[in-house]
């Protein structure tokens, strides 16, 4: 199956669960920017050019870390979840001492660095994702890119962390 037979047929749809009209045109652009049309779903070198594709998803941008829990990016999500909330915490900690603009301003930084980085790769990744997901199994329950569980413990955990800066705040103060 070449990659614009998997966009252009209802494996989209199998893999990416909603909004299939609207990513198929947006996937469309992205492989012609690729130059993959013509490759197979199991080319490697076809889903790098597509992962290094920019296209750009307002929701990966807002949600960053938390969209690409949720979209089954596992190791990056929870990755920048911990980098993007040891700043402020190693900012709040040093804070306590001597107040840091610098750290807040690096913390602040880092944040939105990561919120454009994952909202320009977005939707490339979501291909990414759908082509790999339908490659790996027949099973359409298998095939879903979403993951729900991990959003909420992710959602669950940003409280908690969200918490404790609060408290080590008060305490501190």
């Amino acid at each position: 199956t070449t990659i614009s037979e998997f966009i252009a047929g209802p494996a989209l749809e199998e893999t990416i669960v909603t909004n299939g009209p609207e990513y198929r045109e947006k996937f469309s652009k992205i492989i012609e920017k690729a130059d993959v049309q013509g490759s197979d779903t199991k080319d490697e070198q076809a889903i790098k050019k597509i992962t290094s594709t920019l296209s750009w998803n307002w929701s990966a941008f807002l949600f960053s870390y938390l969209w690409l829990i949720y979209r089954r990016e596992n190791l990056l999500g929870w990755g920048l979840l911990i980098v993007v909330w040891f700043f402020p915490y190693l900012a709040s900690i040093y804070s306590v001492e001597s107040p840091s603009p610098t750290l807040d301003t690096i913390s602040w930084v880092v944040s939105l660095s990561v919120m454009v980085i994952v909202g320009i790769f977005g939707n490339s990744l979501i291909l990414r994702n759908a082509i790999r997901a339908y490659g790996d199994t027949t099973l359409s329950a298998v095939r879903k890119q979403r993951s729900p569980i991990a959003l909420w413990l992710a959602i669950l955990l940003k409280i908690g962390m969200l918490g404790m800066v609060i408290l080590l705040e008060f305490f501190n103060n």
